[in-house]
C-alpha cells in the first residue's frame, strides 16, 4: 500500500470514530430530556394528586341558609349563610371557603383561628330559589364543591 492510501484509510477510520461518538452523545442527550420531562410530569402529577386528597379529606358544611326579609324589590333576600368546618383533614392547612351563589363566586371567608366544629355566619344577598355553594380552599388551590344548598322563602 501507498502511503496516501494508508492516509486516506486513517482518515476514514477517523470519521468513523467521530460519528460514532457523536451519535452516542446524540442518544444521550436525547435520553436526558425524556428523563427530564418524565420526571416532570410525574412530579407534578404526584402533586395533584396529594392536592386532591387533601381536599377529599377536609369537610365543610353548610348549617343553614336562614332567609330574612326581601331588601329590594327584585325578590333579593338578606340570608345568613353558616359554614362549620367538621372532623377530618384536620392538620391540612385550609385558608379559606369560598362561597358561590348560582355558580359565581360571591365572597371568601378567611379560616384563621377556625378549629374543627366552628363555625362562621356571612350575610349574603340571594334570590329565593338560589343555590349556595361551598369549596374549600387549600395551600394549592380551590377544592370542589363541599356542600349545597338551595335557600327557600320563610
Amino acid at each position: 500500500m501507498t502511503i496516501q492510501k494508508q492516509k486516506r484509510a486513517c482518515k476514514r477510520a477517523q470519521q468513523e470514530i467521530i460519528v460514532t461518538v457523536l451519535l452516542v452523545l446524540i442518544a444521550l442527550a436525547a435520553v436526558a430530556a425524556i428523563a427530564y420531562f418524565i420526571t416532570q410530569n410525574v412530579k407534578t402529577g404526584t402533586e395533584a394528586a396529594a392536592s386532591q386528597a387533601d381536599c377529599l379529606q377536609v369537610k365543610f358544611e353548610i348549617i343553614q341558609p336562614v332567609n330574612g326579609t326581601n331588601t329590594v324589590s327584585t325578590g333579593m333576600i338578606g340570608t345568613n349563610v353558616t359554614v362549620r368546618r367538621n372532623t377530618g383533614g384536620e392538620s391540612i392547612n385550609v385558608t379559606g371557603v369560598k362561597i358561590l351563589i348560582d355558580g359565581t363566586v360571591t365572597y371568601t371567608i378567611g379560616t384563621n383561628g377556625w378549629g374543627v366544629l366552628d363555625s362562621k355566619t356571612i350575610n349574603t344577598s340571594a334570590k329565593t330559589g338560589s343555590i349556595i355553594e361551598i369549596a374549600p380552599v387549600i395551600r394549592s388551590g380551590t377544592c370542589a364543591v363541599a356542600d349545597k344548598k338551595t335557600i327557600v322563602s320563610n
